[in-house]
């Protein structure tokens, strides 16, 4: 079981990959976020999860975040509320300092309730990271791909975004959104010293827009 609560403002740019920079609307979020769930080992690195979800987001700029979308972006304050199902194949020989091995999830999730309306939402996706030890024993590469698609009733916390420290690094959270989405990246983990080390990285991805078809 995990639960989060954040208040903390963040940035909206609108929805789409060819959204302009200048154009932000300043969010002022309070945000709840609970999931409780099951986790099965199937066989030797195959696992199986089973989730609830549950999420509530009240947004003083709701209001300017459906007009600086155009409304593409579906209600956003209120309740959330769904469950999800993973599939693991993890083969990595450690979780925190990860040399060789890789993890691979496919997923899917449905939400029944959407901004406090009982509005269907699912969706489905993959994620695959792979580790390469080039020179023992700290040299590795780590290879990452992912991507998402969802149909249904959008509401604001139900769609994709890039940008952060997770996903496409080197742009702000929450700076592309859409109905889905592709991720794929690189980086290079090196030592620098006896308890510093060092990463070189490159990621690249795009959201599409639905029935805007793609954007980018």
């Amino acid at each position: 079981m995990t639960a989060r609560f954040s208040n903390w403002a963040g940035k909206y740019f609108g929805f789409g990959q060819d959204t302009p920079q200048d154009a932000v609307v300043v969010t002022q979020p309070t945000r709840v976020d609970a999931v409780a769930g099951l986790a099965f080992d199937l066989v030797t690195t195959w696992d199986l999860g089973l989730y609830a979800n549950y999420s509530f987001l009240e947004d003083r700029e709701s209001r300017a975040l459906r007009d600086a979308s155009f409304d593409r972006e579906g209600r956003v304050n209120g309740d959330y509320a769904g469950a999800r199902i993973e599939i693991v194949h993890d083969t990595r020989d450690n979780t925190f300092s990860t040399r060789t091995g890789g993890r691979d999830v496919l997923w899917f999730d449905g939400w029944a309730v959407q901004a406090g309306r009982n509005d269907l939402r699912v969706r489905a996706g993959m994620s695959t990271q792979h580790f390469l030890l080039l020179w023992p024993p700290d040299w590795v590469l780590a290879l990452r791909a992912e991507g998402g698609a969802a149909l249904g009733e959008r509401a604001y916390l139900t769609q994709f975004s890039l940008g952060g420290g997770n996903a496409l690094r080197g742009y702000l959270s929450n700076r592309f959104r859409g109905d889905a989405y592709a991720l794929g990246g690189a980086e290079l983990r090196f030592p620098i010293g006896s308890f510093i080390s060092g990463a070189a990285f490159g990621d690249a991805g795009t959201v599409w827009g639905g029935d805007n078809g793609p954007v980018a």
